[in-house]
């Protein structure tokens, strides 16, 4: 078990990372893959596209700001 120092609290973290199987590796890219081009299309979205689908433009605009790993 590693610790890490964080806010000037220690945390424990697991080493788990060899756990992960190929095939899950592979499709945890592929989502990530999906997320990057979901948020580039939705950060080309105009104004009246929002509005005819019934999308918030503050929701839009921050989903579309997240990082690929962020869920």
């Amino acid at each position: 078990m590693a610790k890490i120092r964080t806010s000037g609290m220690l945390a424990s973290i697991e080493a788990g990372a060899s756990r992960i199987t190929i095939p899950t590796f592979l499709s945890r890219l592929m989502v990530w893959r999906w997320r990057v081009q979901y948020r580039r299309e939705l950060a080309t979205l105009t104004a009246r596209q929002m509005h005819d689908t019934g999308l918030d433009p503050d929701i839009v605009w921050r989903e579309s700001k997240k990082s690929f790993w962020e869920a």
